[in-house]
C-alpha cells in the first residue's frame, strides 16, 4: 500500500511525490507532527503553500515507463484509507464533535487530529478510518455518505474530492494544547466485497421510485400536493444532490442572488423547501421549477412538473378553469405584491424576497421605468453633484496628479504581489487624509490595532531622523522608542 507525500500546495509534479510502501493507517498514527510557527493569516497561508506536508494513500496510475503519474480524479485508481474534515467553527464545541465521533466508533480504529487552522475558537478535526480494502471513487463517496448519516455530523464539502490532499498532523501555536485521538486495537471498517453493486441496486430502487405516484390518474389537486413532497427528488435530477442533504448550506438557487457564501439550507419541517439566509427566498418545487425553466404562473409550473414526474392527470381542462394560482408569479402561497408603482419605482426598489410576487403588469412597468428618459432629470443632477466635489488629497502630490487631483467618491483598490508596501502605502495615505481634519475608518483583517498604529510611529521616528529611527518590531518590543534620538 503506497502512501504517497507532498510537500507545499505549489507543485503537483509527480517527480517530487515522496512515496512510502507501509501500512497507512499504522504509519499515520506514528507519524511525528511536523511544528511550524506563525503569527497571522498571510504567514498561515504562506506555511499551508510552502511547508506544510499533505498525503493520500492509495493507488496512482503509471505510465508505460512505471513513472507515477500526476494526482488527479482521473490517475487516482483507489483509496485505503477515509479522510474526513469537520469545519464548525463556533456552531459546536470541540467536546461535542470529539465525543459524537468516539461515542459511535467504539468498535473501529480511528485517529482524530486538528488542522492547521484549528484553535480554541475554531473546531476543525479530520478524521482518519482504515477501511478492510481498497476502494474506487464511487464506493468512495457512498461510504462517506454512510458514515455522515451514522454519525449525524455534516462534513466539509471538499471531503468528496476524490483526489484531495490531506494535510498531515501539524502542531501550530493555535492547535498545539488541542486533542489528538486515537484508537488502534479494533478494527477497520468493512466494506463487503458486493458493496460496488448495492450502490448500483439503491440507485436503481431510488431512480425506479422517483416517478411512482400513489394512482395511476389523479386530480390536479392531488397531484399538486403529489408533487409538493418531491422537492427532494428533483434537486437530485435536476441540481446537485447535496442540495437535499440537510444541516449543510449551499449557494443560492435564486439568481438575482450572487450567493459568493453559501446560505441556502434543504428544509422538511412543514412542506419541503429550500431557504436562503442571505437573501430570505423560500423555494418550494414548484418555485424551483419556475426558475430552472422560466416560468412566471403557477398554472405553467404546476404543468411541468407534471410533465417532469410523468403523472396522469383528469379533468385537465375542467381543473384549469377553477386553478386558484393560475396569473399569480412564482409564490403561490402569497397574494400578488400590493405596490405603489410610480414613475421612478424600479425593479432595485423592490425587495427580493418579494420580488417572485410580482404579477406580469407590475414587472412590465417596472421595466419601463427604467428607461433613460425617465432618468434624464437624476442624471443632470447627479452631474451638477458630481461637479461640485472637491477630491481628497492623497499627501503625495505625484500620485495626486496621477489620480486627477486625488481620490474621489469610489471604491479603490490597491493590489501588488505580497510584501510590496500595499499596507504601509496605505496607512500612510490614511494617516495624510486624517492631517487634513477627515475622519478615516480602518478594518485590518491581518494586523492587529497597536500593529497598526506602531507602523505609522515607525514611519514617523524617520521622518523625524532618517539615522535613528526605529522599525515597527522595535516600536512594539518598545526598545527605546521614545523619541527619534535616543
Amino acid at each position: 500500500m503506497t502512501i504517497y507525500i507532498n510537500h507545499g500546495l505549489t507543485s503537483n509534479n509527480p517527480f517530487y511525490y515522496e512515496k512510502i510502501e507501509s501500512d497507512p493507517f499504522e504509519w499515520l498514527i506514528n507519524y511525528t507532527e511536523q511544528e511550524v510557527i506563525f503569527d497571522n493569516e498571510e504567514e498561515k497561508r504562506k506555511v499551508k503553500l510552502n511547508h506544510a506536508k499533505y498525503f493520500i494513500s492509495g493507488e496512482l496510475e503509471v505510465d508505460d515507463n512505471g513513472n507515477t503519474l500526476k494526482k488527479n480524479d482521473d490517475n487516482l485508481k483507489s483509496r485505503n484509507l477515509l479522510a474526513i474534515d469537520y469545519d464548525f467553527e463556533s456552531e459546536v464545541s470541540h467536546e461535542q464533535i470529539i465525543d459524537t465521533i468516539t461515542s459511535k466508533l467504539t468498535d473501529f480504529n480511528y485517529y482524530i487530529y486538528p488542522t492547521i487552522s484549528a484553535s480554541e475558537n475554531n473546531v476543525r478535526y479530520r478524521l482518519i478510518l482504515p477501511i478492510s480494502r481498497a476502494v474506487d471513487h464511487e464506493e468512495y463517496i457512498s461510504i462517506l455518505k454512510e458514515l455522515k448519516n451514522r454519525l449525524n455530523l455534516d462534513y466539509d464539502a471538499k471531503t468528496e474530492n476524490w483526489s484531495q490532499w490531506q494535510g498531515l498532523p501539524i502542531k501550530t501555536p493555535l492547535n498545539a494544547n488541542l486533542g489528538r485521538y486515537k484508537q488502534a486495537d479494533k478494527k477497520a471498517l468493512i466494506i463487503p466485497n458486493d458493496y460496488k453493486k448495492r450502490i448500483h441496486e439503491e440507485k436503481e430502487k431510488q431512480s425506479s421510485s422517483k416517478t411512482e405516484h400513489p394512482n395511476k390518474s389523479m386530480s390536479r389537486s392531488e397531484a399538486k400536493d403529489y408533487l409538493k413532497r418531491q422537492l427532494s427528488s428533483y434537486l437530485k435530477e435536476y441540481h446537485s444532490n447535496e442540495y437535499s442533504e440537510r444541516l449543510k448550506a449551499y449557494h443560492c438557487l435564486t439568481p438575482e442572488h450572487p450567493d459568493h457564501t453559501p446560505s441556502m439550507k434543504y428544509h422538511e419541517k412543514d412542506e419541503p423547501h429550500l431557504f436562503c439566509y442571505g437573501c430570505e427566498a423560500n423555494l418550494d418545487i414548484f418555485t424551483l421549477i419556475g426558475i430552472d425553466f422560466n416560468l412566471y404562473t403557477f398554472k405553467e409550473q404546476l404543468n411541468k412538473g407534471i410533465e417532469l414526474f410523468n403523472l396522469e392527470v383528469d379533468d385537465y381542462s375542467i381543473e384549469l378553469k377553477t386553478e386558484a394560482f393560475d396569473e399569480q408569479r412564482i409564490d403561490p402561497l402569497n397574494d400578488p405584491l400590493n405596490i405603489e408603482i410610480k414613475e421612478n419605482t424600479t425593479l432595485n426598489d423592490i425587495e427580493l424576497k418579494d420580488r417572485y410576487n410580482l404579477t406580469k403588469d407590475q414587472e412590465k412597468r417596472l421595466h419601463l421605468n427604467t428607461k433613460a428618459t425617465n432618468h434624464l432629470e437624476a442624471f443632470k443632477e447627479s452631474m451638477k453633484k458630481s461637479s461640485n466635489y472637491k477630491p481628497i488629497s492623497t499627501g503625495f502630490d505625484l500620485l495626486d496628479k496621477m489620480l486627477d487631483g486625488g481620490i474621489y467618491n469610489q471604491l479603490i483598490s490597491l493590489g501588488a504581489i505580497s510584501s510590496l508596501g500595499k499596507t504601509t502605502l496605505m496607512l500612510q495615505i490614511a494617516d495624510n487624509i486624517a492631517k487634513q481634519g477627515k475622519d478615516v475608518l480602518l478594518f485590518s483583517i491581518e494586523m492587529t490595532r497597536y500593529e497598526v498604529m506602531a507602523k505609522s510611529l515607525s514611519r514617523i521616528t524617520y521622518e523625524l531622523s532618517k539615522k535613528d529611527g526605529k522599525i515597527t518590531e522595535d516600536v512594539i518590543d518598545g526598545k527605546q522608542s521614545y523619541n527619534a534620538r535616543t
